[in-house]
């Protein structure tokens, strides 16, 4: 009795049943799976992308004047002093590339060392995207550091 249950053709058909049912479950799985975006207006911020552009040209133009340190839990910005003097509607994005919940915004101040420290103490060890973008003298400028928190 047990030779039919071993047949080729048995093992064919329960092995075709088998991954039917697995992807049953990868189905099922990538439903209830929550897709998230960087922001949630994402399609009208596409949109002003020139602008974009043009803002990282911008700091690009400073070269490493722009400078971006992590040690620890602290996180230190140096921002080009021509600049810091000038800066109006500085806003710091922490973007957390795996949570949306753990995003942070932080609304920088100018101050005369144009120097920013930032603590990261109470944040979650995850990777994060930081966006800098202000606007000084006109022109707006925008900068992007990666940092990973351990």
């Amino acid at each position: 009795m047990s030779s039919k249950l071993t047949h080729s053709g048995n093992i064919i058909i329960s092995g075709f049943g088998l991954m039917i049912l697995f992807m049953c479950f990868l189905v099922y799985k990538s439903i209830h799976n929550e897709t998230q975006m960087v922001s949630d207006n994402y399609y009208e911020s596409e949109l002003k992308f020139q602008d974009n552009i043009n803002a990282v040209k911008n700091a690009e133009a400073f070269g490493t004047a722009f400078t971006f340190k992590q040690e620890s839990n602290r996180l230190q910005f140096q921002i080009p002093s021509s600049l810091n003097t000038q800066m109006e509607d500085a806003v710091l994005n922490i973007y957390c590339i795996s949570n949306k919940a753990e995003d942070k915004k932080i609304e920088l101040k100018t101050n005369a060392s144009a120097t920013y420290m930032i603590d990261a103490s109470t944040w979650k060890k995850l990777s994060y995207t930081a966006k800098l973008s202000f606007k000084a003298d006109g022109k707006s400028y925008y900068k992007e550091f990666q940092l990973v928190l351990k």
